[in-house]
């Protein structure tokens, strides 16, 4: 038992030392849209690798070389160093030694609290009330932009969809404010325990369960008014040209008839 209880421990402590410094770099990649870039710059890459086009080459007009290039009197050659990060985007910059930089960085912060001897178990305890609190929020967060139809205009969540996510996000919540109203009021008031935190956790999650019920709602309203108003206005710019076409053959009748 204590040694698959160690093995275990070692597993998870191996594994969240790999995915953390990760998370963390694709993380900065999502905010600062460097994937994206990069993407984008790969492309373009692959793309500059095949050469100019027929038409192209055709129709650029020929370069003419200067005198001293000719003699070989040009620019020194720069050293491959430089010539690396001569003309490189941020995305360049992210590929060759951005995200490197950035695991190492958390790599290092994580190793601060061991090197530094200080206590191990308090750190810990921190993070997951920290991971507890914060869990909520994602999830709400989440909850709110998988609905919103301007980040999922191609395929919004369906209510099915929000029928299973929205326990989670509750049960999320519940468990937050059932641990924050124990170790907050709790503490303040003599003889207060579980219950009573369970108690004022309750209207807590539901009020935040309804006003994301209520924002979702909104937001949708909000789609469907604007699809509409885009819809009547594209057919307010159709009918002018319609009645052009049908009064053109008129007047068109109406010469032949003089």
């Amino acid at each position: 038992g204590v040694w698959g209880f160690a093995l275990g421990l070692f597993g998870a402590g191996v594994s969240s030392a790999m995915t953390v410094p990760l998370a963390c770099a694709m993380a900065v990649e999502d905010m600062f849209g460097l994937r994206a870039l990069s993407a984008l710059a790969t492309q373009e890459g692959t793309e500059a690798g095949r050469g100019p086009s027929i038409g192209s080459s055709l129709a650029a007009p020929a370069a003419t070389a200067s005198p001293d290039a000719a003699a070989g009197f040009g620019s020194p050659p720069q050293p491959r160093s430089a010539r690396k990060w001569v003309g490189a985007t941020a995305s360049d910059r992210w590929q060759h030694g951005g995200r490197g930089a950035m695991m190492s960085a958390v790599v290092l912060l994580a190793l601060i609290p061991t090197l530094a001897r200080l206590p191990t178990i308090g750190i810990i305890m921190f993070a997951q009330v920290v991971n507890g609190l914060l869990l909520p929020c994602v999830a709400a967060l989440l909850f709110a932009c998988v609905n919103d139809a301007r980040l999922m205009s191609a395929a919004p969540q369906s209510t099915w969809g929000n029928a299973r996510a929205l326990p989670c996000v509750g049960i999320c919540c519940f468990l937050a404010f059932t641990v924050l109203s124990k170790q907050t009021v709790c503490r303040l008031v003599p003889g207060w325990g579980g219950r009573q935190a369970m108690a004022i956790a309750l209207p807590c999650t539901l009020g935040v369960v309804t006003g994301l019920c209520l924002l979702v709602r909104s937001s949708r309203k909000m789609t469907a008014s604007a699809r509409v108003a885009a819809d009547a206005a594209a057919r307010r710019g159709a009918e002018p040209s319609a009645e052009l076409t049908i009064a053109r053959p008129r007047a068109a009748n109406a010469d032949l008839s003089v």
